[in-house]
């Protein structure tokens, strides 16, 4: 559950984009409406009246030539790994010359007409993009990959900043002195005692970085420690769907080294447990309890490499019946439900060669056989 929203509005861009009078900058007021959610704004220093700036919206960039009035959109060479470009950071050497990264797809970009047309500048995962005059480089920072990479203008490799974490964000004050935003690493050290609720979202936020950017391992430590220091919060709940993609991916790429994925749900199943009640709340407890379920739909206490959906079934019936966790129609545990049964039935037909010799087999299993007869406690 990300807690990023993106609301800003075109108010701000009346502040960066219009003249530089003092009545500006003391009130703001809107000036344009945009079809989506606005990523990033940028104007270009190299005008004495800054009319001309790029928007980064949803999944296309978007210029204006009278400081901001009227907006239209620019042309990208398209990435042939993903449906639409979304360009999010922009950079320019001169009024002509410029970068725009695109977080989530596989190029950044370069454009040589002010930013009207853009094409591919170096295939590389990439957050943040920064040009450096002094020096004649362009910055790109990574999520997944670590370091800053400083290239010349053709995208060669010239600098490396910051090879310990990965980085999501880069600036520069004046030629000597920058700032780089890293995704730190979970185990850093919290020196407090209690989290605040400002405390427990950024923690939540860092968590779901490391999921959407593939870091699994560390994404499943973050919001495993959210939950564990900030279950009180009301909408941790949401964060159990995180948890279980994360471990998702851990599954899938055999963590941790030498083990097989039915470590990973052996392992998350237990912590579920553990932190059942850190939480009052009856739809925490609920919340907990689905994604017990939905460990079945990736492992089985029988067979490492099979889903259980009987035992999907079995959770979610008992949550339904006896734990009064939802049980309309439209409820995650009737869709979960359908969902099982409908991929079960799918999966015997494709393998099964005697249907009258091997029956699909619905039989629900016990609390005691799933080693969650605690629920009966509940």
């Amino acid at each position: 559950m990300y807690r990023t929203k993106f609301s800003i509005i075109i108010f701000l861009i009346a502040g960066v984009l219009c003249c530089c009078t003092s009545s500006v900058f003391a009130q703001w007021h809107k000036i344009f409406n945009f079809p989506s959610g606005v990523l990033s704004i940028y104007s270009s220093p190299y005008q004495p009246i800054p009319e001309i700036g790029f928007v980064g919206i949803g999944n296309q960039g978007m210029k204006t030539m009278d400081a901001g009035k009227s907006w239209h959109p620019v042309t990208y060479e398209p990435d042939p790994t993903c449906n639409s470009v979304s360009p999010s950071n922009f950079t320019f050497k001169d009024s002509l010359i410029g970068w725009a990264s695109c977080p989530g797809n596989t190029y950044s970009y370069k454009s040589t007409d002010a930013g009207e047309n853009w094409s591919y500048f170096v295939k590389e995962n990439n957050m943040d993009i920064y040009y450096k005059k002094d020096i004649e480089v362009v910055y790109i920072s990574s999520p997944l990959n670590g370091p800053i990479v400083g290239r010349d203008e053709q995208g060669n490799s010239k600098v490396m900043l910051n090879k310990k974490y990965p980085t999501v964000g880069i600036a520069f004050s004046n030629d000597t002195n920058g700032i780089f935003q890293t995704i730190a690493h979970p185990k850093t050290p919290i020196v407090i005692d209690t989290l605040s609720s400002v405390d427990c979202d950024a923690l939540a936020g860092r968590g779901n970085s490391y999921v959407y950017y593939g870091k699994y391992r560390w994404g499943y430590d973050s919001l495993k420690y959210y939950i564990e220091q900030c279950a009180l919060q009301s909408n941790s709940r949401g964060e159990f769907s995180e948890i279980t993609s994360a471990a998702q991916g851990l599954a899938g790429i055999g963590q941790p080294p030498g083990g097989d994925s039915a470590y990973v749900w052996k392992e998350y199943k237990m912590w579920l447990k553990s932190v059942l009640n850190l939480n009052p709340d009856h739809q925490y407890f609920c919340g907990d309890v689905f994604q017990l379920a939905a460990i079945y739909e990736n492992f089985s206490d029988t067979s490492n490499t099979m889903p259980d959906w009987n035992a999907v079934v079995t959770i979610c019936r008992y949550s339904e019946d006896s734990l009064n966790c939802g049980k309309s129609s439209s409820s995650s545990n009737e869709y979960l439900i359908k969902e099982a049964r409908r991929i079960q039935h799918a999966r015997w037909q494709d393998t099964v060669k005697d249907s009258l010799k091997t029956p699909l087999d619905t039989n629900l299993k016990t609390l005691d056989q799933l080693g969650l007869g605690y629920l009966r406690g509940y």
